[in-house]
């Protein structure tokens, strides 16, 4: 099954949905590939109504399927962190720079929402994680944004990207 709607009223569809499970989200009309691994309804209605230009207003194509499970928990804005990433190939080189393969390996055993944009050989990553409730998993989130994310920021109450929460990652590698 799917439904089509723009992001507003997609949000409202996904916190009434019960029983059901993701399979995949796209923004039509849009340059950018969403890719998620999030199958949750009410996790996903969270991650659309952050605070990110990356997320437009749609319209939305979810792809859902019946499920068993009803989830009932309430998720807020400060269980997500988001990070940017990018990959080029240099026109004088064959060689590619940049951490998003390494960053995409890294999240691979988190809930992401992500944004990838391949434009002119610029491949660009703008990715929603959902942060994990173990302090040292959260720790091991934060480590793994600083070594292979360009920027990342964790959630600080104020809703929006800011100085004092956008930490610059060292996500850029250069091979010569």
């Amino acid at each position: 099954m799917e439904i089509t709607l723009n992001k507003n009223e997609m949000i409202g569809w996904l916190k009434k949905a019960s029983a059901i499970t993701i399979l995949s989200i796209s923004l039509a009309g849009s340059l950018a590939e969403l890719r998620t691994n999030i199958t949750s309804p009410i996790k996903m209605a969270s991650a659309l109504t952050q605070n990110v230009e990356f997320l437009g207003d749609g319209p939305y194509l979810i792809k859902y399927e019946p499920s068993s499970s009803d989830e009932e928990k309430e998720l807020v804005y400060s269980t997500f962190a988001v990070a940017f990433t990018l990959q080029v190939k240099l026109a004088s080189g064959s060689s590619s720079h940049g951490g998003y393969p390494q960053l995409i390996e890294a999240l691979s055993g988190y809930e992401i929402l992500s944004s990838i944009t391949n434009q002119n050989g610029i491949l660009t990553g703008n990715i929603l994680i959902l942060l994990p409730e173990s302090p040292v998993e959260l720790l091991e989130l934060e480590k793994t944004l600083e070594s292979a994310s360009i920027f990342y920021a964790f959630p600080d109450g104020t809703g929006t990207l800011n100085e004092f929460n956008m930490k610059q990652g060292k996500g850029i590698y250069l091979r010569c």
